[in-house]
């Protein structure tokens, strides 16, 4: 029975290790997506600016 908890809870801590790993590589892949988002808004809206000048 104690070889069966063991089991269970190591079953259990690997899940969450890999629910953390692709919560972490999704929040990394929004994180980027959003930065890239930004980056680009950003270019557009000083452009016309910067050709103004």
């Amino acid at each position: 029975c104690v070889h069966g908890m063991s089991l269970s809870a190591l079953a259990v801590q690997r899940l969450s290790n890999l629910a953390k790993s692709i919560i972490r590589l999704c929040f990394g892949a929004v994180l980027g997506t959003l930065l890239c988002f930004l980056n680009t808004q950003a270019r557009h809206r000083l452009l016309p600016v910067g050709q103004m000048n």
